[in-house]
C-alpha cells in the first residue's frame, strides 16, 4: 500500500501566515541551521517565495553562503547565521545543574 503524502507547512507558508497576520513584514529574514546553512538552493526557493516582503537574494551572495545575502537597498535584509543546534541546550542544562 503506498504511503500517501502529509500535509505540513512548508517555511515559506509558516512565514508567509506569520508576517501577515503578526507582523505586517519584515525587517530580516534569517536563515539557520543545516538547511539555511547549507544550501543555496533552498534558501534561493525560500527567498523566492517571501519576495512579496521585500526579500532579494543577491545571487553570488548567496552562493557563497553569506552572511548578507541581500541586495543592496532591498526592503528586507536576508542573512545567513550559523548555528550551534547543540551549544544552547547544554548551556540551558548547565544552568539547571547548577542552580
Amino acid at each position: 500500500m503506498p504511503l500517501r503524502p502529509t500535509r505540513r507547512p512548508t517555511i515559506s507558508k509558516t512565514i508567509r501566515s506569520t508576517t501577515i497576520r503578526a507582523l505586517g513584514g519584515l525587517d530580516a529574514l534569517v536563515l539557520t541551521a543545516g538547511i539555511g546553512e547549507h544550501s543555496a538552493e533552498i534558501r534561493q526557493r525560500v527567498c523566492a517565495d517571501a519576495a512579496w516582503l521585500g526579500i532579494a537574494p543577491d545571487r553570488s551572495a548567496n552562493l557563497g553562503n553569506g552572511p548578507c545575502i541581500s541586495v543592496p537597498g532591498s526592503r528586507a535584509s536576508d542573512w545567513v547565521i550559523p548555528t550551534n543546534e547543540e551549544l544552547m541546550p547544554a548551556r540551558h542544562a548547565q544552568e539547571l545543574l547548577v542552580s
